[in-house]
């Protein structure tokens, strides 16, 4: 148990107090994934955003589909997956896509 709030578990603290260092909360791990997510996103579209439409519609595409979010992931803000493969397939796939835009531009 936290030393934080007696007999309350602390619910939505980011960090908790612990005996010799400050703890992490699953929570915040979460945020932090979200947060890679979005910059993974945002480095993919601007990525995007540098390649020729006459030399790379076919990868535009790929990406500009990636970008839009795939409905298995989420379909709005009270619909998306709770499946951890989903996630991280999705992951590797926007990983994959960033690679292979930087891969295309520096042909």
């Amino acid at each position: 148990m936290t030393a934080s709030h007696g007999n309350d578990n602390g619910d939505g603290q980011l960090l908790y107090p612990g005996k010799e260092a400050v703890l992490p909360s699953v929570r915040l791990a979460n945020i932090h994934d979200g947060i890679e997510d979005y910059e993974a996103f945002a480095v993919l579209e601007e990525l995007t955003n540098q390649l020729k439409p006459a030399e790379h519609s076919d990868l535009i595409a790929a990406n500009r589909q990636l970008l839009a979010m795939p409905d298995e992931v989420t379909r709005s803000l009270t619909e998306y997956t709770k499946a951890p493969h989903v996630l991280l397939r999705a992951r590797r796939r926007l990983d994959h896509q960033i690679v292979s835009t930087k891969r295309a531009l520096t042909q």
